[in-house]
């Protein structure tokens, strides 16, 4: 089943829905500004009247005042609305993490689970927000520029039609090469997390073997890697943005033209010419807001993607419904066979069939990967046989609760870990009481 990511946001429905709302006030106050700025010039300046400029300045201000407050609320609106969404998000990631059987963790691979609940949560999270602040800003700067536009100047709304395919252009030609570039950023940096994690959690024995030189260089493989997708990005960034820079110069600068011919012909006012170039900065500005949006939405597509994988994927080892008693367990190995997951080696455990009793002491003894821990592996479940039966006072531990099993065996394992807090912490984690 396809997971949804914006059912996370359906809580904080009203703070998202606020957000774009508030906006809404702040573009329109915006929008009324390049008005009063050509009053004050034609009427206040031109006919040097300083009631008008008195008058008109401070309704300038205090309409600025109230755009800003609306700006403000619209931050704080979807910024309670994303980081609530992303809170909501990394904790149900988590609790899927945890659910999945090592088989699943060691496909993921450590390091891409690292970077799925951080970085690529972070991503959407992002993305969310500026959804919420510019999925109204830009559609309304761009109407109510045009709009605004062509009531000082049919002409004016000809050179913005002649600039604007220009720049959609743009716009398509660099999302279309950036796209793919940004699924493989976060690959690879899948990468550099993993080899991060190799070599923390392996630093011993790296160090017994003196191999800090080619983890270094592994490391610096990773990392140019990430270097090198990351410049491709930048650099279609980088050529992009001046280019739509240069497209929205030359309309203003064509408007300019435009509109100093017909203030030669009286037929336009100064304080109408300077409204009509900051109307036509805003539309232009508000197609390269949608630009920024759908580059943001390319980064979050290919994150939610990889959060969504984690999401959707089932357990493969699933308890049963069966608690049993809690006294001392008979273990039974039927016939028991198993071979690793996707693997096309032999099987490692073939036709096993031992009983240890309660009371008894056995102690399996063997060459390093000769399966002694796969094997008491199986009786926890961490992995399913691949043949045969593993019982536990005689019941299959399949159809064991997985809680009710795991908490009737004691294990002391090979590597001892460490979890983040004091020494008693650790010598509690395991029983709180």
């Amino acid at each position: 089943m396809r997971v949804k990511l914006s059912s996370y946001l359906k809580p904080y429905w009203l703070c998202a829905l606020l957000s774009p709302l508030v906006m809404a006030g702040e573009v329109l106050c915006d929008l009324a500004l390049p008005d009063l700025m050509s009053t004050i010039v034609d009427e206040g300046v031109l006919g040097q009247n300083m009631s008008v400029i008195l008058r008109t300045g401070l309704l300038m201000l205090a309409t600025a005042l109230v755009g800003a407050l609306a700006g403000m609320l619209s931050s704080v609106f979807a910024g309670i609305a994303s980081q609530n969404f992303g809170t909501d998000l990394r904790n149900d990631v988590f609790r899927r993490v945890m659910s999945l059987s090592l088989e699943q963790t060691d496909k993921f691979t450590t390091g891409s689970l690292v970077t799925r609940l951080t970085n690529d949560i972070s991503m959407v999270q992002n993305a969310v927000q500026m959804i919420l602040r510019m999925v109204i800003r830009a559609p309304v700067f761009f109407v109510g520029g045009f709009i605004m536009a062509l009531t000082l100047n049919v002409n004016f709304g000809t050179v913005l039609l002649c600039g604007l395919p220009v720049q959609l252009i743009l716009i398509t030609v660099v999302l279309k090469k950036a796209s793919p570039l940004f699924l493989q950023v976060q690959e690879k940096l899948d990468r550099v997390n993993s080899v991060v994690q190799e070599n923390v959690t392996g630093a011993r024995t790296v160090k017994a073997y003196v191999r800090e030189d080619y983890e270094e260089k592994r490391f610096q493989d990773a990392n140019d890697e990430l270097i090198r997708v990351n410049y491709q990005v930048q650099r279609l960034m980088a050529i992009a943005m001046p280019l739509m820079m240069i497209v929205m110069n030359v309309v203003v600068v064509v408007i300019i033209f435009v509109g100093g011919l017909q203030a030669e012909a009286q037929a336009m006012k100064p304080g109408d010419i300077m409204a009509a170039i900051t109307y036509v900065t805003q539309i232009l500005m508000s197609i390269m807001m949608v630009s920024g949006i759908f580059q943001m939405l390319s980064r979050a597509s290919a994150s939610a993607d990889r959060i969504r994988e984690i999401l959707e994927t089932e357990p493969t080892v699933v308890g049963g419904s069966f608690e049993g008693a809690r006294r001392p367990g008979d273990v039974k190995f039927e016939n028991v066979s198993f071979r690793y997951p996707n693997a096309s080696e032999d099987l490692v455990l073939k036709n096993v069939n031992f009983e240890v009793k309660p009371g008894e002491t056995v102690a399996i003894i063997g060459a390093t990967g000769s399966g002694k821990t796969s094997l008491v592996n199986l009786i926890d479940r961490f992995y399913d046989v691949t043949d045969g039966h593993v019982l536990l006072d005689g019941k299959d531990v399949r159809e064991y609760d997985l809680e009710a099993l795991r908490g009737r065996i004691g294990f002391v394992l090979q590597k001892s870990e460490l979890f983040s807090g004091t020494i008693e912490d650790n010598i509690r984690w395991g029983n709180p009481q």
